[in-house]
Order: C-alpha cells, then sequence, then structure tokens
C-alpha cells in the first residue's frame, strides 16, 4: 500500500499469515507464497474445496481438504477428520494454539480437534449462534477472550461468543447490504472501538435522506423553472411623450 507496487501471485488467496509476510493460496496447490520476493512453497494438490488459517503466532499453518485436516509445522501431518468439514475462518485457532475448530455446516457449532494429534477434544465453552445462518465466518479473538464471528442470515451479524455466557452479544450494528466482513488482525487484538459515521446512503437514516432528497429536487427544478418563465414572458412598457413631458409643440 505504501509503495503502490503490485505483484500478481498464483492462485485464490486463502490466509494471511499474522506477520502479513506470507500468503496462502489454492489453484489446485495448496501453497506458501513469501509476497515481498514472490517465493511459493508447494504443500500440497487439493481437488475440492480448501480452507486454511494459521495460528496465533504464525509458526504453524492448518488446512482442511476432502475430510482432512492436515497441520504444517517443523512437520506436515494430516489426519482424517471422520466428514467433510471446513475452517471456521481466520480465527479457527484458540489464542492458545492448543485447539483449532472446524465445522461440518455454517448452522452447527463447530467441532474442535487438537492440531498436534488430530484427536477431538473440548473446546472452549462458548454460547451458540441462534437464528437464521446462512453463512459464518470467524474473524478472530478479542484480549477479552471473546470470539469475534461474523454470521450473515436474515440480516448480518457481528457476535462477541464470551466464554461461559448464555447467549452470543452484539460487537456492532452493521448496514442490511453487508454480505462480507474482515477485520485486520491488529484491530481485533487492540480490542479498540471508537464510533464512526455512516456515508450518505447506509445506515438506518438512509430511507430518510433519500425521501428528502427526492422532495427537495423536484422543488429546486420547480422554482428555477418558474423564474426562467417569467424571464421569458416580461414585457416591454412603451409610455407615450405626452404623458410624461407634455404636447410637442
Amino acid at each position: 500500500m505504501d509503495t503502490g507496487a503490485e505483484r500478481p501471485l498464483p492462485g485464490f488467496p486463502l490466509a494471511w499469515s499474522p506477520d502479513g509476510r506470507r500468503l496462502v493460496t489454492d489453484d489446485g496447490t495448496v501453497r506458501i507464497v513469501d509476497v515481498t520476493t514472490g517465493a511459493a512453497t508447494d504443500l500440497a494438490t487439493a481437488p475440492g474445496q480448501t480452507s486454511a488459517a494459521w495460528s496465533p503466532d504464525g509458526t504453524r499453518l492448518a488446512y482442511t481438504n476432502q475430510g482432512r485436516l492436515t497441520v504444517v509445522g517443523a512437520g506436515p501431518t494430516s489426519f482424517g477428520l471422520g466428514f467433510d468439514g471446513v475452517l471456521v475462518g481466520k480465527g479457527a485457532w484458540t489464542p492458545d494454539g492448543r485447539a483449532v475448530a472446524v465445522r461440518e455446516q455454517d448452522d452447527r457449532p463447530p467441532r474442535w480437534f487438537d492440531p498436534a494429534t488430530g484427536r477431538e477434544v473440548s473446546g472452549p465453552d462458548l454460547p451458540a449462534v441462534d437464528g437464521t445462518i446462512y453463512r459464518s465466518q470467524w474473524l478472530g479473538w478479542r484480549p477479552d477472550g471473546s470470539a469475534l464471528v461474523f454470521v450473515l442470515g436474515d440480516e448480518p451479524r457481528l457476535l462477541t461468543l464470551t466464554p461461559g455466557a448464555d447467549r452470543p452479544g452484539p460487537a456492532m450494528a452493521l448496514p442490511g447490504q453487508t454480505n462480507y466482513l474482515d477485520l485486520a488482525d491488529a484491530a481485533i487484538d487492540s480490542g479498540a472501538v471508537r464510533e464512526g459515521k455512516s456515508p450518505f446512503l447506509i445506515g438506518p437514516w438512509w430511507w430518510l435522506r433519500v425521501g428528502v432528497g427526492a422532495l427537495v429536487v423536484p422543488a429546486v427544478a420547480l422554482v428555477v423553472r418558474r423564474l426562467n418563465e417569467r424571464a421569458r414572458t416580461r414585457r416591454v412598457v412603451t409610455i407615450p411623450w405626452e404623458t410624461t413631458h407634455g404636447p410637442l409643440v
């Protein structure tokens, strides 16, 4: 962004490393690409849907494909899941790196696996997401230990899943037109929140702005039209000389 330099990379982007120096891509081959040099390390041929997520410290990478969970660290290890699942998002790893969340479907709670052994384990005691769920994405973990999750259902929601809580909490109100959301890891890690101003056509009062505009524009056009008509219909009135100066001698 600072330099404006561009570098084409192979494949579809799946996951950025926490330090922003490496990117996992997939074009039928899963690979790790150094975004500075363009050097790529092929990991595996992966037909079908692939999901990937880096561990919080950036030393390990987990990815799923065709019912298998593979963890790349000191050496790649692969485990059979017993179902065709995908990682829940870039926030799939717990903050301590001891478990990875995999889901079978968007509307079901995730299942947790030990990245060292591949065994299913008990994950954090998080509240279940209620309501209609078409798609969900775990974005990361906040400093208070809660997971930040974007849910697209009957309406888009950004939720916090706090361990031990009875139900999810709202993190931020979202415009109804939101179909996708991502946040920088640094923003999630900081936990900082500030009030923002909505663009003109976004926000809960967009309909009022549009309605006022729909009334003002025709009114202005009508005034301009009337002024133009008055200008065109003005007449020059001639006054006889005798009226102001008397009869000519």
